[in-house]
């Protein structure tokens, strides 16, 4: 099978150094084809259809037009001639030095091939983070509501059988002058819970309750439990948006150190 993985790092310098690092590291496993390194000076390039939307992203910088350009990347990708495509956020490491984290992206790339596209689960429930001009949209049910949102920072797609899926995510995207995705308020009163919109994360997250995908529990974040309960998993969310080299062991240590520096800085600006 031919896979191909692809990642986006787009504003500072350090977010596409970041990028160009995690493609790296995907090219050093042997497992992919081909990788993908994009970043705003370039997703057009890859993805040319996103030239449509143009207008749209240069006045909407949030997320570069609030993500709209991960639905057309990935489409892009599927029909760039590979069996499968892993996507992973720029900020994201890979897990791959050992044959049990290997051996777990290889069930993605099955599930994915059995459904088209392989989901996790987030703790949070859609309620608290989808818009209700989005979630009535797309209709989603009161139960349905109270399940997590999918995570859409790491995703694994059969490239034959995503295609379907990712229209839709785009025409949900750009539906009414993409309301459903941005930040502008919705018509509807919102519900008490509700904290933020997710933009493409929550479209996402809403089609695939709305056909019944089949989610796994998160298996990128382990706060505080890297070497332990993340040491099998292949694809680590730890946020390093460098372009410097993340070394596995001491993964909790230097999170949280980095977490410690944080917060003593918050404490002396507000002192």
């Amino acid at each position: 099978m031919k896979t191909l993985f692809v990642t986006f790092g787009g504003g500072e310098k350090r977010y596409r150094a970041a990028a160009r690092r995690i493609a790296r590291q995907a090219s050093d496993t042997g497992l992919f084809c081909d990788t993908w390194a994009v970043t705003d000076l370039d997703m057009y390039n890859f993805a040319p259809r996103l030239g449509e939307h143009r207008p749209f992203i240069e006045r909407s910088p949030h997320g570069y037009g609030y993500w709209l350009w991960k639905p057309y990347l990935l489409d892009a990708a599927c029909n760039a001639g590979f069996d499968h495509v892993v996507y992973a956020d720029a900020g994201c490491v890979l897990n791959l030095s050992s044959r049990t984290p290997r051996s777990r992206l290889q069930d993605y790339l099955e599930l994915a091939t059995e459904h088209g596209i392989t989901l996790m689960a987030l703790q949070h429930p859609e309620r608290q983070y989808t818009k209700r001009d989005t979630w009535e949209c797309i209709g989603l049910t009161d139960e349905q509501l109270d399940q997590p949102q999918c995570v859409g920072g790491v995703l694994t797609l059969r490239a034959d059988r995503a295609p379907d899926l990712l229209r839709e995510w785009i025409r949900w995207c750009t539906t009414d002058n993409y309301h459903l995705l941005d930040d502008s308020p919705s018509a509807l009163p919102e519900l008490p819970e509700f904290v933020a919109h997710r933009h493409d994360q929550t479209i996402l997250s809403c089609i695939a309750k709305r056909s019944e995908l089949p989610v796994i529990a998160d298996e990128t974040y382990f706060d505080g439990a890297w070497d332990t309960d993340g040491a099998t998993k292949p694809i680590w969310a730890v946020r390093h948006r460098w372009g410097t080299s993340w070394p596995i062991r001491g993964a909790a240590r230097r999170l949280r150190y980095r977490r410690e520096v944080k917060e003593w800085k918050r404490s002396k600006t507000a002192s």
